[in-house]
């Protein structure tokens, strides 16, 4: 179970980002039903030790703030509380959306640890 919070009409929570030694935590992740991806800002993927490799996929995601080009990593785990799922493809780029993000929770991701959302307790659980 993880809490979430409404802020500003939009949901967060706190994740956690694991790859080699490295950890990073994250205060007010966004989470976005409307994201098919998981997204992490370059910032936060240089303090996980990720960088730029020549075999990197290159995407693009878009949505309601536009469209940015991303480069596919694979990273150890990510975890919300007690959700968690290892060796999970992320998407990196700048996050230039107009309000300050580090990363974007997308359906990716809850779909893979079977999420369900909980509005009236605000959590995020299990199936």
């Amino acid at each position: 179970m993880a809490n979430i919070l409404l802020k500003d009409g939009l949901i967060y929570a706190d994740a956690t980002l694991t790859h080699g030694s490295k950890n990073v935590l994250i205060k007010n992740a966004l989470v976005d039903t409307g994201s098919s991806t998981t997204v992490i800002s370059s910032e936060i993927a240089h303090k996980l030790g990720l960088k730029p490799q020549p075999n990197d996929l290159i995407n693009s995601v878009q949505g309601v703030g536009g469209c940015e080009t991303v480069i596919e990593k694979v990273i150890d785990s990510i975890i919300l509380d007690a959700l968690s799922v290892a060796d999970f493809h992320i998407q990196v780029g700048a996050m230039d959306y107009g309000i300050e993000l580090e990363v974007i929770i997308g359906l990716d991701l809850l779909t893979k640890c079977s999420a369900v959302l909980d509005l009236n307790k605000f959590i995020l659980t299990t199936v």
